[in-house]
């Protein structure tokens, strides 16, 4: 009878050529990996939820602000203080941005009249950081949209 001590020697293998199970310490390991994954990735994925909804928001507000001073645009000069002092958001943009307050201010210069309006609503810093929008009005300036086929030669 005679003994031999292979230095290649391996694991047993069942019928299909694999090996048995897993040891506790390769289990341990995966979870410990899988836990750490998890615990770095979820929190970035709910801020980046969070700020895909607040750039949502900010475009909104910018969509609003746009449109209110495009109509103070084609408002007459001699209107201009009584529109502003009844400014509202639309109805999209107060059912979309809960709390939605907006404000707008004329001030005379040089170059014109200066129409500042602000949009804020209730989300973190939008009420001490007001989404802005200025517009400068000439003194004279026509009512309704600018015909720009009629200024090319």
């Amino acid at each position: 009878m005679s003994i031999s001590f292979d230095k290649k020697a391996t694991p047993k293998k069942s019928a299909g050529g694999c090996r048995r199970g897993s040891t506790l310490v390769e289990l341990m390991v995966a979870f410990v990996l899988i836990m750490t994954t998890l615990g770095i990735s979820a929190p970035l994925v709910v801020r980046h939820e969070q700020l895909l909804v607040d750039a949502d928001h900010y475009r909104i507000a910018l969509d609003e602000l746009t449109n209110q001073l495009e109509r103070l645009r084609t408002t007459p000069a001699s209107k201009i203080d009584a529109a502003i002092e009844q400014l509202k958001p639309s109805e999209l943009t107060a059912q979309r941005l809960a709390g939605a307050k907006l404000t707008g201010n004329v001030a005379s210069g040089d170059s014109g009249r200066r129409v500042k309006l602000q949009l804020s609503w209730d989300e973190s810093q939008r009420r001490a950081f007001p989404v802005e929008l200025v517009a400068w009005l000439p003194a004279e300036y026509s009512v309704g949209p600018v015909d720009h086929a009629r200024t090319q030669p």
